[in-house]
């Protein structure tokens, strides 16, 4: 994301080109922010999950703010759960996409749709969100949508 020439390659190619396809990382870089946290390895999983909850995990970096959201890829098999509320926290009049694995969210003009498993959209527009004294996310009143294979995403 440092690299000018590469972010204006990835914006031109959203932009002009019919048919773009993101995975991992560059599809968090389309939303609104995103984190250059690694992927956790197999021997962190569990511990990388816990971690996503502690407020200071993600160390949000500007996106190219294509999708007006925070994406959250891997989502459930990297246990990036604590990673969409913490975008919620980052972000509150904004929501946060959660991509499951083996799954996409299909943007056309005329709204979004679910390829694969599932899409989680989280919106905390209304929600209260707070730090507790150990560093851990709290969140109340988020809204959690959860849209299967070929369904349109209705926020």
């Amino acid at each position: 994301m440092a690299d000018p020439l590469y972010r204006s390659v990835v914006t031109t190619a959203v932009q002009q080109t019919p048919v773009v396809l993101a995975d991992g990382a560059t599809t968090a870089v389309l939303g609104s922010r995103w984190s250059a946290k690694a992927r956790p390895t197999s021997t962190t999983l569990e511990d990388e999950g816990v971690a996503a909850y502690r407020a200071d995990d993600a160390a949000w970096l500007p996106g190219l703010g294509l999708v007006g959201a925070t994406v959250v890829p891997h989502l459930t098999e990297d246990f990036r759960w604590g990673r969409l509320y913490a975008g919620i926290t980052a972000a509150p009049d904004e929501l946060a996409v959660g991509v499951a694995g083996d799954s996409a969210l299909v943007l056309s003009p005329t709204g979004a749709s679910v390829s694969g498993a599932s899409v989680v959209v989280a919106d905390g527009r209304s929600a209260t969100t707070w730090t507790g004294a150990n560093g851990a996310l709290g969140a109340s009143g988020v809204v959690l949508d959860v849209f299967a294979g070929g369904e349109e995403v209705g926020r």
